[in-house]
């Protein structure tokens, strides 16, 4: 057994997926990035609210590495708690998100971490990494880096185009992983991705839809997204009905109706209905409440970054026009809704 170990921590979407069988392959494959030589290498899953444990867990490895993770309050704890009983491990944090971007000097100075950001997705920041240093990569993991780059509306950076079937299957992959959030699956898309082999079919059996025969991620991300749908249109068309006017803004406290995965696609659904920036409530599994404001020109980023200047916000995320906020569990519903206000007139 190697000496030198790596470990990936990458997000659960499409992206962070990808990023995290880029450096698998150019790791294990290659033997070349991040370390130049052999090393064992292990992968996890994890999100801004999850990564905590996930650190926890982990023993002193030569080098970690954050792939797609936006940096929160909570990735800054776990980064330093980490840090404090591994000080020898190289960090390297590569990811797109802004709050990570605007935290650089801080990641950098405070923690030594090697940080990597841009505006493009954690993907194609790696995929351009790996082609500079002259790194060959499998038609696979190329067409669905360039993949990704698509879904995120990214393309503009490509220098080739991508097929729409590889695009299809790079959502199907993300949609999957959404519904399922499934640690093993993770890991086999990411062993499936990096694979040197020859493309082939991805099967599984789905544990949300009771079958006992494997099917194929396009298959299952159709009946996923059927589901879905029937779903988020009969709850959105609901909520709409309750939308309170906050000037600018519609309010709607969801938090009685909806304590599952997918509350942003239905705040974007919402905001498709009222054709109105949105601010949708609801509740996390573990009982806290969540803001999602869904609102164009990057409106939603400013809302949720005022609110976290007025000291209600635990975590943040998201991006400029879907952005994401944890809100103090003693943040009362009457100051959330005036704070609110403000925050779109100072937003504007």
């Amino acid at each position: 057994m190697s000496d030198c170990k790596v470990v990936a921590i990458g997000d659960w979407d499409a992206d962070g997926t990808v990023a995290t069988a880029l450096i698998k392959y150019s790791q294990k494959v290659l033997k070349s990035y991040p370390i130049n030589g052999d090393c064992d290498f292990q992968a996890l899953p994890a999100g801004p609210r999850s990564i905590d444990s996930v650190l926890e867990e982990l023993d002193c490895s030569t080098l970690l590495m954050i792939l797609d993770i936006p940096y929160t309050p909570t990735v800054k704890s776990a980064i330093e708690s980490f840090r404090s009983r591994c000080s020898e491990s190289r960090i390297i944090y590569i990811d797109h998100h802004r709050s990570t971007i605007v935290s650089t000097d801080e990641l950098e100075d405070k923690y030594k971490i090697e940080v990597i950001t841009g505006v493009t997705p954690t993907s194609i920041l790696l995929y351009n990494i790996l082609r500079s240093l002259g790194l060959t990569l499998t038609p696979r993991l190329k067409e669905f880096s360039k993949a990704i780059g698509i879904l995120e509306h990214s393309s503009r950076y490509l220098e080739e185009g991508v097929s729409r079937r590889m695009v299809d299957l790079a959502a199907s992959i993300s949609k999957a992983l959404n519904v399922e959030h499934d640690p093993e699956l993770w890991q086999r898309f990411v062993d499936w991705l990096a694979s040197p082999l020859p493309f082939d079919e991805f099967k599984f059996r789905p544990k949300t839809f009771k079958t006992e025969s494997k099917v194929e991620v396009r298959d299952l991300s159709q009946i996923i997204a059927d589901e879905r749908d029937r779903e988020l249109k009969e709850v959105s068309r609901e909520l709409a009905m309750t939308a309170q006017n906050l000037g600018y803004i519609k309010f709607i406290d969801a938090r009685k109706k909806w304590r599952k995965r997918g509350a942003t696609a239905l705040a974007s659904k919402i905001y498709g209905i009222l054709h109105s920036p949105v601010a949708l409530l609801v509740s996390t599994s573990e009982g806290h409440s969540l803001l999602i404001i869904r609102a164009g020109r990057g409106l939603a980023q400013r809302i949720i970054d005022y609110l976290d200047v007025q000291g209600i916000v635990v975590d943040k995320g998201g991006h400029g026009n879907i952005a994401m906020a944890r809100i103090r569990d003693d943040v009362t519903l009457d100051k959330l809704k005036l704070l609110l206000r403000r925050a779109v007139v100072s937003a504007m």
